[in-house]
């Protein structure tokens, strides 16, 4: 069977769900033999069609290995409109396509496949996004980006304003390990970001208990809540951040300090148990619940995971707003060395209690504040 032939067999079985696992399975054959034409002249077919099966296949497109295969694949996504929000998606966000295929690229085509879209690409505006993101779904799991094509989307990013173009295009030492928790993408489906709650010891109560002198500015609770931009703008996420000083050094953040503060989180709440986190454990969960964004999020990102963490991690450490990574970190080992990370758990009717809550506390340096965040979703 030459390779039309078959491309239009596979494109007559794609809506039949009894050749469901077989279609699959010749896809996934197609993408670990590298059969671009085959895969290109499907996504053709199932294009006449109106297939709904298009974009796996699309997918299987992209997955393809080789450098000199990315750039159809990028055309194709581009010609096929996949870039933003799949259609009937309910909230999404604008580049939600964008965000979800960079991670697929990330997984099969390294640094050089990046530099030579950009070659024949350039950067242009309905992809980059999508150049942004796969950039730094690298940068995350383990790459360092130079030279003159990364100089030219750096440049763009940073005229255009973009979000990521904050971001450098290396790792720093708390992300290093980051990769052993990316998502992972297959033909026809993709796994999230992967995180554990902590079940280490609990932290026991304190005798004593400090009196509150302030409550920090809705603008710091705003950048500490990054980590559930996603959950909150295309879910049904809802997130809460307090920041507290108080007139003497915090002992820990015990249940009974968090119990004694007026948090509507805990409102109600017949247990709390809060476990100490190393900085990178503390980092981990931003990353996560950053990258995963929320239960009805269908752009997960490393690289605005990446982004959220650090912006959380920043306000919960009390960095400068416009503080670089480098200092952040600095400052997040500087909590660590004084014991100050924290997860929190409660039965608080505040949490739906399904997958998606997460509560984090840092006794900041000086020892004498907090900050909470607390966040959960539901589908």
């Amino acid at each position: 069977m030459d390779v039309t032939a078959e491309a239009e067999t596979l494109a007559r079985f794609a809506a039949d769900p009894r050749a469901w696992s077989s279609w699959l399975a010749r896809l996934e054959r197609a993408v670990d033999d590298g059969e671009l034409e085959l895969l290109a002249e499907l996504v053709e077919l199932l294009t006449r069609q109106r297939s709904t099966y298009l974009d796996v296949t699309l997918q299987a497109l992209v997955l393809v290995r080789g450098d000199a295969t990315v750039v159809r694949a990028i055309e194709a996504l581009r010609r096929h409109e996949k870039l933003g929000p799949p259609a009937g998606s309910g909230r999404q966000h604008h580049d939600a396509g964008a965000r979800a295929l960079a991670g697929a690229l990330a997984t099969r085509h390294g640094p050089a496949a990046l530099v030579r879209a950009i070659e024949a690409l350039g950067v242009p505006d309905d992809l980059m996004s999508l150049l942004a993101c796969w950039a730094h779904e690298l940068v995350i799991r383990g790459a360092a980006l130079a030279g003159p094509e990364i100089d030219v989307l750096l440049k763009t990013l940073a005229a255009h304003d973009h979000p990521l173009a904050s971001l450098p295009m290396h790792r720093l030492a708390l992300e290093v390990g980051s990769e052993t928790a990316a998502a992972t993408y297959r033909v026809g489906g993709l796994g999230c970001w992967g995180w554990s709650a902590p079940t280490g010891p609990t932290i026991a109560p304190a005798a004593t208990l400090p009196e509150i002198v302030a409550v920090g500015e809705p603008a710091d609770g705003r950048r500490i809540a990054s980590v559930f931009t996603s959950h909150c703008e295309v879910s049904n996420g809802r997130v809460k951040a307090r920041m507290f000083r108080f007139d003497r050094a915090v002992q820990g953040p015990c249940p009974a300090l968090l119990r004694s503060l007026p948090l509507g989180v805990l409102a109600g709440a017949t247990r709390v148990d809060v476990r100490a986190l190393s900085v990178a454990q503390f980092f981990a969960l931003l990353l996560a619940f950053g990258a995963n964004g929320g239960d009805y999020n269908t752009g997960i990102s490393g690289a605005y995971g990446r982004l959220h963490a650090w912006r959380s991690l920043g306000g919960l450490v009390d960095a400068p707003a416009d503080a670089p990574l480098e200092a952040i970190e600095a400052e997040a080992r500087a909590v660590e060395r004084a014991g100050g990370f924290a997860h929190f758990t409660s039965d608080s009717p505040w949490f739906n209690h399904v997958i998606t809550d997460l509560g984090l506390v840092a006794v900041r340096a000086d020892g004498r504040s907090i900050a909470v965040l607390a966040g959960t979703d539901t589908d």
